[in-house]
């Protein structure tokens, strides 16, 4: 149909819609230029591009923030110090009561005993006090009975406990031998037993245990004579301090000892001999 056959401002014919749409087809179908593809190649790149630049930049500042906290986190600890972990809180573990034991006789519950003693527990058997040492004060100090052999001489040192309470003695007492001026001539050498006697036996040396009225002794012997022939000086008298004190008493002994002056341990009864 022709333009002349149209009413004006009807819709156009379907061969003209047809024609147009071929002429659209053709247009699409058409390929593009080379400079239309280099231009359209060259915008992807720089959008490449960009891109990439983004990224990097959102790295860097993102490593950046952390070093940044780091060293933040390394001035707030000191120098040499860890930071200790965080661990989660532990959770103790449950305490088991200790048994107790249930007495046969009466029943009710006692704790468990120890296979070790107490300390300071008594042995059995024990006595409830013992005597405590005897002192100057409540011993009377005598010279007992003397003897002589083969230039040897000795006489017994007397304690008799003159308290109203019982007492000990262990050891040996102090002996001085003094001259006529009362300056110390010599000093007794402690030994267990001598020429003269002493207790038998070795070891540790008695404990006399004295109540009152009762007495103890210790043997004192000296030589008349010295051993190189030399003359000597003989003792006039004894300077006696009982065994563990520090108070003396002098005594006089009327004898031609002179060298080798030794006492023994004190022991039962007045001779300073019986063990």
């Amino acid at each position: 149909m022709s333009d002349l056959h149209r009413a004006p401002g009807g819709p156009a014919p379907f061969e003209e819609r047809l024609a147009n749409l071929a002429g659209s087809a053709a247009a699409v179908a058409r390929p593009e230029s080379p400079a239309a593809v280099r231009r359209r190649a060259g915008q992807r790149t720089v959008r490449r591009r960009l891109g990439t630049g983004v990224l990097a930049a959102a790295v860097l500042g993102t490593i950046a923030v952390g070093g940044a906290w780091r060293s933040s986190l390394n001035d707030a600890v000191p120098p040499g110090v860890t930071p200790s972990p965080v661990s989660p809180s532990s959770t103790p573990a449950p305490t088991t009561p200790s048994p107790t034991v249930q007495s046969p006789t009466t029943g009710s519950p006692e704790a468990p005993s120890s296979s070790a003693g107490s300390v300071g527990a008594r042995p059995p058997g024990a006595s409830d006090s013992t005597p405590s040492q005897c002192t100057k004060a409540q011993l009377t100090v005598t010279l007992g009975s003397e003897d002589a052999a083969s230039g040897h001489r000795s006489v017994a040192v007397v304690f008799r406990n003159s308290g109203g309470v019982t007492c000990r003695l262990t050891g040996y007492p102090g002996v001085d031998a003094l001259g006529g001026d009362g300056k110390t001539l010599a000093h007794a050498e402690r030994t267990r037993r001598g020429y003269m006697g002493g207790p038998a036996g070795t070891g540790r040396a008695p404990t006399v245990t004295l109540r009152p009225g009762e007495s103890a002794s210790a043997l004192v012997e000296a030589s008349g004579f010295r051993a190189d022939g030399a003359a000597c000086k003989p003792y006039v008298s004894l300077l006696v301090t009982p065994p563990d004190d520090v108070r003396s008493v002098r005594l006089g002994w009327d004898t031609d000892s002179c060298s080798d002056l030794e006492v023994h341990p004190v022991v039962t009864g007045t001779t300073g001999r019986s063990a």
